[in-house]
């Protein structure tokens, strides 16, 4: 018969277990849709291949808490899917692509991010700001398209060197407030937003001057 001692051991080894944190380095790109999925991508670290959260019905992405590393982080069509803090220790990825998420309203947990070649924000329902993106100081691209519920791009006040800004068809957006800092950009389009042109004068001084430095 098991002691009261050994019986406290195994108890404390399965605790232990139970909070390992993942460090195991997945190849290739790795799909999550299901619930099943999500469990066997919890075991990666980093993957050297993309990661896609497509088409679930998913609430959260707890599971991923452990996650420093992916190519591409690709988040597309989750209907449920309410927020992306479990992505908190995620902090190299070469691009950012979230569409069509109508239950998200917005990016916090990806602020350990600080470069990225691509960001692409797309025809989220529910978005009202782009909160999580505090981070990133420079980006080759960046994309914000028909998101109705945004307002504000305050979560890109870190970003100083941008390639392409394109903002468009974001129609409660009020601001550019958010882009003071951005010193360095080739090509920008604002267009579309139906707040903005129509009335807030900070969001006209910043896309007088963002369209200056592009020429």
């Amino acid at each position: 018969m098991a002691t009261k001692a050994t019986m406290a051991v195994v108890a404390m080894a399965l605790a232990m277990t139970g909070c390992a944190k993942a460090t195991h380095s997945c190849t290739g790109s790795v799909e999550v849709e299901t619930a099943e999925d999500m469990q066997r991508a919890s075991a990666c670290s980093s993957i050297t291949g993309d990661l896609r959260i497509t088409g679930s019905d998913l609430e959260t992405l707890s599971g991923l808490e452990d996650l420093t590393s992916v190519d591409h982080l690709v988040i597309v069509g989750n209907t449920r899917l309410s927020n992306l803090s479990a992505l908190h220790n995620l902090s190299h990825t070469a691009g950012i692509y979230v569409a069509e998420n109508p239950a998200l309203r917005d990016l916090a947990g990806l602020e350990q991010i600080s470069a990225v070649d691509g960001i692409v924000v797309h025809g989220n329902a529910s978005l009202v700001s782009l909160h999580g993106l505090e981070g990133v100081r420079s980006a080759t691209d960046v994309t914000v398209v028909d998101n109705p519920a945004l307002r504000t791009m305050t979560g890109l006040s870190s970003l100083r060197e941008v390639r392409t800004l394109d903002v468009e068809r974001n129609p409660s957006l009020g601001s550019l407030g958010g882009l003071e800092k951005v010193g360095a950009v080739e090509q920008v389009w604002i267009r579309g937003n139906e707040s903005l042109e129509s009335r807030n004068e900070i969001g006209f001084r910043a896309r007088q001057k963002l369209l200056a430095l592009a020429k």
